[in-house]
């Protein structure tokens, strides 16, 4: 038998020698990423534990669970309607549904636009659209405020909606525009030559073959201005106004130097509740639809 040639069990094929690398970085990556998830599980498992138990049980054993159902609800209702996380929540509600309803409608509409329509000058606004993602909000600060006040529209629900609404409408249109130039054209034509006019061709069909990518883009955009801070504190400054991150913020002040610990977790559980919730409804729609988007735009 001639050296130089390999026994079968020898001939390995390529992919299967590639394959142990790579079986080795997911079984890293595994890892990380089921610690990573273990310990934020357990930080939100605490924080909810935390706001059912008193401030003395909170130090004495942090593990135990909650004792007192009277207690656990003492803690929510000094959260709810003694810190007014309640008006809080309801104006975050309020300011995030009109916020995201406005610019996910102008976003829709501008990428539909701007991915259909060849018109002189669409590159280089949607370059521009782009680039506003990278703008930082400390630098729009001051001339928003002005603005704002030039308009009257500073500690008002209207100042709000417009800012949140106008700072989420360039992310918005990235995303957007990745899911529309992935329609295939045919559908389009097809609506067309049946009579559909561009408006009926918009709502009807090119909106519900999105939906992922609306549903994705919504959900990013709740959480971030569910949680913004700066831009509500710069524009409000009547309590009645104040969103749920500025809320929080003063109920971490007030209760520090109460120290009431449980009525501190109870208003963050309160605050991370909506979000979670987003999430876990959202969750197919968002993976789904950040990847056809990546995929596809």
């Amino acid at each position: 038998m001639n050296t130089n040639e390999l026994k079968a069990s020898e001939i390995v094929p390529e992919y299967k020698r590639k394959r142990k690398p790579v079986e080795g970085i997911h079984i890293v990556a595994g890892f990380v990423l089921t610690f990573w998830t273990l310990l934020i599980l357990s930080v939100i498992l605490l924080t909810f534990m935390f706001s059912l138990k008193t401030s003395v049980e909170i130090f004495q054993d942090p593990w135990a669970l909650p004792t007192s159902l009277a207690m656990a609800l003492r803690n929510y209702d000094k959260a709810w309607s003694i810190a007014r996380m309640g008006t809080y929540l309801l104006n975050s509600t309020f300011i995030v549904s009109v916020s995201l309803m406005i610019s996910l409608v102008v976003s829709a509409m501008a990428a539909y636009v701007l991915t259909r329509f060849n018109f002189k000058g669409s590159k280089l606004l949607l370059i521009c659209l782009i680039l506003g993602m990278g703008v930082p909000l400390q630098l729009m600060v001051i001339p928003l405020y002005r603005q704002m006040a030039f308009f009257s529209l500073v500690d008002t629900y209207i100042g709000l909606v417009i800012i949140y609404a106008t700072v989420c409408i360039p992310f918005t249109v990235f995303v957007l525009t990745g899911f529309f130039s992935s329609i295939p054209s045919d559908i389009i034509e097809a609506a067309t030559v049946d009579g559909s006019s561009q408006n009926r061709l918009f709502w009807t069909i090119l909106m519900p073959l999105a939906q992922p990518g609306l549903i994705a883009v919504t959900s990013f955009n709740f959480v971030w201005i569910w949680n913004e801070y700066l831009l509500a504190l710069v524009f409000t400054t009547r309590p009645t106004l104040r969103t749920i991150s500025l809320g929080m913020y003063a109920l971490q002040g007030s209760m520090t130097y109460t120290v009431d610990w449980g009525a501190l977790f109870a208003g963050v559980v309160i605050m991370i509740v909506p979000a979670a919730i987003i999430f876990l409804l959202m969750n197919k729609y968002i993976v789904s639809g950040v990847t056809v988007g990546a995929v596809k735009g």
